[in-house]
């Protein structure tokens, strides 16, 4: 029996990086998926169709995974292996979620192959494993929204606040150039230690208006929504974790008619999202691409983790 999990992506539209420092940020699940298969097997093993590289290195980046999962056979108190099968349509090293959606997907769909049933908080608690391992200190925002699906505003442990979403579309691009989010993490820690009460400023700003975005869409005022996404950009720019790839396109998205757009996740590289009337995201879309630049559109909301068997 094989049992199959899948689990969305996710974008953070406002307050990436401050939320680690006690702010809210505002994030979404979105409509691309990772998709992990477990089934008993004679020997534990994890295949992943979509890491390449030398096998040295895809056992490296495999190796947080077989934490999480010797750790949950633990708990369990199992000793029986497993195969598993990651496979992806989510960007690797995008910024839209797909370390965390693998995590949450591989837990939940090993663990059913088991023939247990974790809860959300069980679910958490395996998938951050590997995470911390990656990311050293993540907020939780990237486990949290494979999770639950849909929109909230997330705080570093706080419960979360849904926030209501009737129908909201984002363009998504790709920058080509591979988000690293402990390079990242290391610029924003040297920002906050050379200008702290500058940088605090930013995270209670960060936070106010990740509130204001979140009421913004509640009430379809996209307008507010766009201003918001814009300051944060700002605010990211300041903080070092955007750069001249990162500013080009969001200038050429501005030029094409994107009323806003700013860079998702821990910057870098990775993915930037553009809000744009909907008449001119198809248009925006092939301009984007013209220019060499893989582009897509993603569509909110998007319900969470899924679990089937076969």
């Amino acid at each position: 029996m094989k049992y199959i999990s899948q689990a969305p992506g996710k974008i953070i539209i406002t307050g990436e990086h401050f939320v680690v420092h006690g702010g809210f940020a505002l994030a979404a699940a979105i409509n691309k998926f990772v998709k992990v298969t477990a089934e008993i097997s004679p020997t534990t093993k994890i295949i992943s169709k979509t890491i390449s590289g030398s096998q040295k290195n895809i056992d490296n980046q495999l190796q947080p995974l077989y934490n999480s999962l010797r750790k949950l056979t633990t708990f369990l108190n199992e000793n029986r292996n497993l195969k598993i099968t990651i496979d992806s349509d989510i960007p690797y090293m995008s910024g839209l979620g797909s370390s965390g959606s693998v995590s949450v997907s591989l837990i939940n769909s090993a663990a059913a192959a088991l023939g247990h049933a974790l809860n959300d908080d069980e679910l958490f608690k395996f998938s951050m494993i590997s995470e911390k391992i990656i990311h050293g200190n993540p907020s939780g925002i990237d486990i949290t929204v494979p999770i639950k699906g849909g929109a909230f505003l997330f705080k570093k442990g706080k419960d979360i606040i849904n926030v209501e979403i009737n129908k909201l579309e984002f363009i998504v691009v790709l920058s080509g150039i591979q988000s690293d989010t402990y390079s990242m993490i290391k610029k924003v820690h040297e920002t906050k230690t050379r200008n702290p009460k500058i940088f605090d400023l930013l995270v209670k700003s960060s936070s106010l208006f990740s509130q204001f975005a979140a009421s913004s869409i509640k009430n379809q005022d996209y307008d507010s929504l766009g201003s918001v996404m814009n300051f944060h950009q700002t605010a990211l720019n300041y903080i070092g974790v955007s750069n001249n790839k990162l500013d080009y396109l969001i200038t050429m998205l501005l030029k094409y008619g994107a009323q806003s757009a700013k860079l998702t996740g821990s910057g870098g590289g990775g993915a930037i999202i553009a809000l744009a009337p909907t008449k001119y995201s198809s248009k925006i879309i092939n301009n984007i691409k013209k220019l060499g630049y893989n582009a897509f559109l993603v569509k909110l909301p998007v319900k969470g983790v899924d679990l089937w068997k076969k």
